[in-house]
């Protein structure tokens, strides 16, 4: 395998990645641990303001009036979902069909909580949150529970908003923390949690976000302005283990196609991002195409090979890819021991 052309090497980081968009509708690849946000795609968007995954995996760019179907790799939208809301802000799946979105209708001086059900489209205005705005919402899986982040404080209070809790069935927001005033709060936009359940924030940060007094500490900056993003559950994950000199290392990939192929290949030129026909790598040209096995019946994929001595300080680049789905892997970064 082609693994013996590389030297010793030690794993420095498993790279997690978000996908974030600004107001322009531009997507970026979101680095978890550093808040680093790398164009990738372009999207046609007229009025982006969130993004989100119901729970088949499907990802949705809230735009204006519209719930645009997104193709995370492409930018390219299929087909939308009209809603009777005048302008969404945030969005937020409850993974049973359901999706929660803010809006700012004329009437109102408030934002408003609306129920789109995916199924068919039909919009639901559920009440008013009390706040002048809700910028980000986020759905607590677990304890089957709507919170929110308000930039601006409501309308008979001077006391800044950050982290609310929204009633579902009335869309009454309320602060569980009344002591969170600063001006800190003005910099979240979107939420969004990993799969390991860990809320975040993004703005010009990507922050965590803790509950349930909205205490946030910041990762780093972003380098733009973003008003939302998402990872999604429904990803390949990628693990490599004993990157040793002289021993076997191995890449293992899953959930993958059921039998299909799978390619592992790395670059030691650096993590992209580099468009592709099967959308953004992260990689950079030229790649190392490790093996191309298939995937057991149960979709998990993996590929060995030896890992020779010599080549201290060389770093590797290392990402998986889904052939017959056309969906990448996480990428990992190792460098040499």
């Amino acid at each position: 395998m082609l693994f013996s052309s590389l030297s010793s090497l030690i794993l420095v980081v498993l790279a997690q990645t978000g996908v974030a968009v600004d107001n322009g509708g531009q997507l970026y690849s979101l680095d978890m641990a550093t808040g680093l946000a790398t164009p990738t795609v372009a999207t046609a968007a007229r009025s982006a303001a969130d993004l989100g995954v119901d729970g088949t995996g499907q990802w949705w760019l809230a735009d204006g009036t519209l719930l645009q179907s997104l193709d995370r790799n492409s930018g390219q939208f299929g087909v939308p979902i009209q809603t009777m809301c005048t302008n969404i802000r945030a969005i937020a799946f409850d993974g049973a069909g359901l999706c929660y979105a803010i809006s700012r209708e004329p009437v109102s001086t408030t934002d408003t909580l609306f129920l789109i059900n995916m199924a068919g489209g039909v919009t639901t205005q559920v009440g008013d949150t009390g706040y002048q705005s809700v910028e980000a919402l986020w759905w607590d899986s677990v304890q089957d529970e709507l919170w929110g982040w308000a930039t601006l404080p409501t309308a008979t209070s001077k006391s800044n908003a950050g982290l609310i809790k929204i009633d579902i069935r009335t869309g009454n927001g309320k602060d569980p923390d009344t002591n969170t005033g600063s001006s800190q709060y003005l910099d979240v936009l979107g939420m969004f949690s990993d799969p390991s359940g860990g809320v975040f924030g993004v703005g010009d940060n990507l922050s965590i976000l803790g509950f349930p007094n909205g205490d946030r500490k910041v990762l780093g900056p972003t380098g733009a302005v973003l008003v939302g993003a998402a990872m999604g559950s429904a990803g390949i994950s990628l693990k490599v283990a004993n990157l040793v000199a002289g021993q076997t290392a191995i890449a293992a990939a899953s959930p993958c196609t059921p039998l299909g192929p799978v390619a592992f290949a790395a670059s030691v030129t650096g993590g992209g991002p580099t468009s592709t026909p099967f959308g953004i790598a992260s990689l950079s040209p030229p790649f190392i195409v490790l093996g191309i096995p298939a995937a057991d019946p149960s979709g998990y994929a993996t590929v060995s090979g030896p890992v020779p001595p010599g080549g201290s300080g060389r770093m590797i680049w290392i990402q998986a890819l889904d052939i017959t789905a056309g969906v990448f892997s996480n990428g990992i970064a190792a460098t040499i021991q």
